[in-house]
């Protein structure tokens, strides 16, 4: 079953079917990181295997032909990743890897939790493009909460608020 393509809203029905549905095949916040990290690894098959085919190109002046990609494993690079993160290899490098799996990882852990506003996929798009290049991420309660509790904003060295008194008292600081 495959999710519409994102059109800038949740479908938080599906999202609630398929969170109840999938539940009881993770039996840890690891587990379940690593299930949203291969399938974030997942939607970038075509793209790694295009840099293989590129950097091919570039060490042998050709591309490669149809016989060598159907004798590649079209997932090497993604079961890679996903091991050093397995293996705890990898902190603070390929943050989109990190970040995006930490956080649906999260919201899908939360049993008690409903998807409702529609809004989870936008809140983790901000997160994973402030953290690791901005000094300061400013952001409701909900995502603060569970970028701390995974210490993500420790990790890409991000302070992060959600406290308007506490947003006032940063940018004053400034």
């Amino acid at each position: 079953e495959y999710l519409i393509p994102f059109s800038g809203k949740d479908n938080v029905e599906e999202m609630n079917r398929n969170k109840e549905k999938y539940q009881h095949e993770n039996k840890s916040r690891k587990a379940m990181f690593l299930s949203e990290l291969w399938g974030v690894l997942d939607c970038f098959t075509d793209q790694f295997n295009e840099v293989v085919a590129d950097m091919y190109q570039k060490a042998t002046g050709f591309r490669p032909t149809e016989k060598e990609l159907a004798n590649t494993d079209k997932t090497a690079w993604q079961k890679l990743i996903y091991q050093a993160f397995k293996m705890e290899k990898i902190t603070n490098q390929l943050p989109t890897f990190k970040i995006i799996p930490a956080l649906a990882g999260a919201m899908r852990w939360n049993t008690n939790r409903k998807y409702t506003d529609g809004n989870d996929t936008i809140d983790i798009m901000h997160a994973t493009i402030a953290l690791p290049y901005c000094d300061y991420f400013f952001t409701e309660k909900e995502l603060h909460t569970l970028i701390t509790q995974d210490k993500l904003d420790d990790i890409f060295q991000c302070i992060t608020e959600s406290k308007p008194e506490c947003v006032l008292e940063r940018l004053n600081q400034l």
